[in-house]
């Protein structure tokens, strides 16, 4: 819960020069479940889907799992997670902007879907998100222009990221086609002069509020400053305020018309530093690029996977009614920055768990990806844990937020590969742990017999 935390956890950041894992490894065993999310979307759709980028629960009792590729090709995995032939549906269109060569930076990250999917005559019933990216040679003008001059290189063009709400009139489908059984509208468009540390995850509060994660743009100046959404959460209200009523009778609407903005979020009405108004629409601040949110049970605490830079990897944890500073660019994770001396005064919250870029020999971890806060039954020793890991070393961990402490995921001697460069950790409805890869693979976690 978000706007009144139930049971706060205590932060406790390493303090050593290479905080890392400890202990002996928790052995796991990996079973591979496809290696077909990459290269055509079927046979009668050339689409490439690259490779998949998120898993989401359908927000009903299908039992269903939503795999978002970053080509922009939904496919779906079903109750016996068995991935579906045909694809759930394909949200690229001409203005459609994806590439593979900068992470997974540039295409479809992320969707989710409204918590009353499935409630019949319940605002927000049908209706799922998507951020979209696209190109602006035709484009409306954005709700939040970028900061800074646009690059127009072709690896690392400027564009728009563009949060689209879907509504159809069969949340049970298999399979959608915009104009049949499927809607769109345009929520919020950002623009971004930049490729890379764009709009990375969407997730759902207890209140029925969308959390929308938001990196810098690769402007380390960025994320201090309220008057701009890099570096940020959102916290808003999707639903079009012209035909659905207002979850508080004090939210407003946002200046284009269609969202709101929840009274309860922080800045509301505050002056930033530099003279102009905050956003509204900000949540919190102070983070570099926050890859995926995850809830801890109850919605007791909000995690969130943060990219680092050159020095350390962090998980960051929100306890609050919004309004946390996590640092970046002043601090990145515990260490100081020499390149952005601390204000005076400032104070930040130090992360729940941090690693440093050269704790692996040979290995050199220095994206962290994830991230799950464990709710499942099938690994015992998961229990309270939160699992994370990197996508340049393919090293998974799992620790306790309570403590700090944590430690390396080890697969079993006659577990499948790991997937190639591990981009997302999910869990589905019955806590089945996946893993996605840049190789196209989709691995699950189990038990070891060992």
């Amino acid at each position: 819960m978000l706007a009144v935390w139930l049971s706060p956890f205590p932060i406790h950041a390493q303090s050593s020069a290479t905080p890392g894992p400890s202990g002996p490894p928790l052995v796991v065993h990996i079973e591979t479940i496809t290696t077909n999310l990459s290269g055509p979307a079927s046979p009668t759709d050339s689409t490439d889907q690259l490779f998949p980028t998120d898993l989401v629960p359908f927000a009903d009792n299908s039992s269903r799992t939503l795999i978002v590729t970053l080509g922009g090709v939904l496919r779906v995995l079903d109750a016996r997670h068995q991935l579906q032939a045909q694809p759930y549906f394909n949200a690229t269109n001409a203005k459609t902007l994806t590439g593979q060569n900068h992470f997974a930076s540039f295409g479809f990250t992320t969707a989710t879907f409204h918590p009353n999917f499935a409630v019949p005559k319940a605002d927000g019933f049908g209706v799922f998100f998507m951020v979209e990216p696209e190109t602006t040679q035709t484009q409306p003008p954005p709700d939040f222009p970028g900061v800074g001059p646009d690059n127009t290189s072709d690896r690392n063009p400027h564009h728009d990221r563009v949060l689209y709400e879907y509504t159809t009139s069969d949340p049970s489908a298999n399979t959608l086609t915009l104009g049949q059984n499927v809607s769109k509208r345009e929520v919020l468009r950002i623009h971004e002069p930049r490729r890379g540390h764009d709009v990375n995850d969407l997730l759902f509060d207890a209140h029925g509020y969308l959390l929308i994660a938001v990196g810098d743009n690769v402007d380390a100046d960025l994320p201090q400053n309220r008057s701009n959404v890099f570096g940020k959460i959102l916290r808003i209200d999707p639903l079009n305020p012209a035909t659905v009523a207002p979850r508080n009778p004090d939210d407003r609407n946002s200046n284009n018309g269609q969202y709101r903005i929840p009274a309860s979020n922080p800045f509301v009405d505050n002056d930033n530093t530099d003279g102009n108004s905050s956003l509204d629409e900000i949540f919190i601040e102070g983070l570099r690029n926050p890859w995926r949110l995850t809830f801890a049970p109850n919605f007791s605490a909000l995690h969130i996977a943060n990219v680092g830079k050159n020095h350390r990897e962090t998980v960051v944890t929100a306890h609050g009614q919004g309004g946390e500073n996590f640092g970046w660019p002043y601090f990145e994770g515990t260490r100081p920055n020499p390149k952005h001396p601390t204000p005076t005064a400032f104070t930040h919250i130090a992360p729940t768990f941090e690693y440093t870029h050269n704790r692996f020999n040979n290995t050199h971890p220095g994206s962290i990806t994830g991230i799950v806060a464990y709710q499942g039954k099938i690994i015992p020793q998961l229990e309270n844990q939160v699992l994370f890991g990197d996508t340049l070393a393919n090293l998974l961990f799992y620790g306790d937020p309570q403590t700090g402490i944590f430690h390396l995921l080890q697969p079993d001697e006659s577990s499948d590969p790991l997937p190639q460069r591990i981009i997302s950790i999910n869990q589905t409805h019955d806590g089945t742990l996946y893993l996605a890869g840049f190789d196209g693979s989709l691995a699950r976690i189990v038990r070891s017999q060992r």
